[in-house]
């Protein structure tokens, strides 16, 4: 079975505060005579759920396009519940007990259950939770096979406290041996439910030169 883990697009999703959103504009319409609809499509690139790819944070990081479609494929998923409250942050004794299992994955998917405030906009975007500096490293350490980190929640950086989260973000988009983690946020980590995802493809949007990019989510799960 199939589950989708991104949240669907409209132009009333949460937001990092001040940022653009999505906007579409009709290009060609039946109803005016054109032959088919068609639309222009506006998209910030760190939109619903969307993936930070190096040069998001790295001035000489790799774009989207520098990315191989093998790397947004995860064969080894690991789901961690870990609870979050309004402007905590993830530190590394939330997930200690976990390293051994963190080992083995190449892809973490934090459920902290921060997602049930999405509706609630300004609480979601302005009082999410985040990573401290200390928490990128230790993941890093902790998981040598790790490839990518999942979150249900707005971004890495905790709006009311970004400084910590700038540099988890660093510390995770650098490459170690040819090898970034990529970040993916606002992630609808509620859809698996009770499921152990088995696989995960995120599919980005692949332009070239972007540091970002909305994705599509899968996870297989058993």
């Amino acid at each position: 079975m199939k589950v989708l883990l991104s949240h669907r697009l409209d132009e009333n999703q949460p937001n990092w505060p001040g940022a653009p959103g999505l906007r579409l504009r009709p290009s060609h319409q039946i109803a005016a005579g054109d032959i088919a609809n068609t639309h222009v499509i506006e998209i910030y690139s760190h939109y619903g759920s969307h993936c930070d790819v190096p040069y998001h944070f790295l001035s000489d990081g790799a774009t989207m396009t520098d990315l191989d479609l093998d790397d947004f494929v995860f064969e080894r998923p690991l789901l961690l519940e870990v609870p979050l409250a309004d402007d905590e942050l993830l530190t590394p004794g939330h997930l200690r007990p976990y390293e051994s299992q963190i080992a083995r994955a190449d892809l973490v998917l934090l459920r902290s259950g921060f997602q049930q405030h999405r509706d609630a906009r300004e609480r979601y975007e302005s009082h999410g939770p985040g990573f401290s500096a200390d928490t990128a490293a230790f993941l890093r350490q902790a998981g040598p096979s790790l490839r990518g980190v999942a979150l249900d929640w707005l971004s890495v950086c905790a709006v009311q406290n970004p400084d910590p989260g700038v540099e988890a973000h660093k510390e995770l988009l650098r490459s170690v041996g040819h090898q970034s983690v990529l970040i993916f946020e606002d992630v609808d980590l509620a859809a698996l439910g009770d499921h152990s995802a088995t696989r995960v493809w995120a599919m980005p949007l692949f332009i070239d030169g972007l540091d970002g990019s909305p994705c599509t989510i899968v996870a297989e799960v058993s």
